[in-house]
């Protein structure tokens, strides 16, 4: 198996960011849209200079282009995901004025299938957030089925989130065999305060199950 490659989402603190990329986290999430763990631009750069080169990942939902753009540029950003309804010419303005990868994010089961995202680079998909948490468990079983169709079947490469934690990360890799696994709160101790613990644990159960498929 090809080197499953993680984000840790959600990011809020820079000593959690450079804890994160010491630790081998290949992309940093940034959430800029309505959400517990929303940063300012200025969070953003804190955590740009404490991560180093590792890239980041601006998160937005259905943003003005202008204040994607922005960001893309403040920080730098080296991708942005899109989990709106973001259309083909919104993500065309993207490509042409940066330099910046495209992640376009959809729920699973959703009735028309993934977005057409011709323009993204990669896929994105995670469990639908309005679920009721007793019904993720069962959910999450068919989020990792339909998304192991996807990971052989699809064109771009396939992102793997939704509940996963470090007790679980390595049953994922193993049976979906993603690009890359995205995490946030299941290495958290509150919304956007990372347990770096967890978040050791969550980074060594990818590397060492893609070890062990090989």
């Amino acid at each position: 198996m090809k080197k499953v490659k993680t984000k840790i989402c959600g990011l809020t603190r820079p000593e959690d960011a450079a804890f994160c990329a010491a630790q081998g986290a290949d992309f940093l999430g940034l959430i800029f849209a309505p959400s517990p763990r929303r940063i300012s631009l200025g969070q953003g750069r804190e955590i740009r200079a404490a991560c180093g080169r590792v890239p980041l990942v601006g998160v937005f939902v259905d943003a003005l282009l202008e204040e994607v753009l922005n960001t893309i540029e403040a920080l730098p950003l080296e991708l942005v995901q899109l989990h709106g309804k973001e259309d083909d010419a919104y993500c065309e303005e993207i490509r042409r004025r940066s330099a910046a990868k495209i992640i376009r994010a959809f729920s699973a089961g959703q009735p028309a299938g993934p977005p057409q995202i011709g323009l993204a680079d990669y896929h994105l998909i995670d469990l639908d957030k309005s679920l009721p948490r007793g019904e993720r468990d069962a959910a999450r079983i068919e989020l990792w089925a339909e998304a192991a169709r996807l990971a052989q079947d699809g064109e771009h490469p396939l992102i793997l989130a939704g509940a996963l934690t470090p007790a679980n990360v390595g049953e994922a890799v193993a049976k979906v065999k993603p690009f890359a696994v995205d995490v946030a709160s299941g290495v958290e101790s509150e919304p956007g305060i990372k347990d770096l613990a967890l978040v050791a644990s969550f980074l060594k159960e990818v590397r060492e199950c893609t070890a062990n498929h090989r």
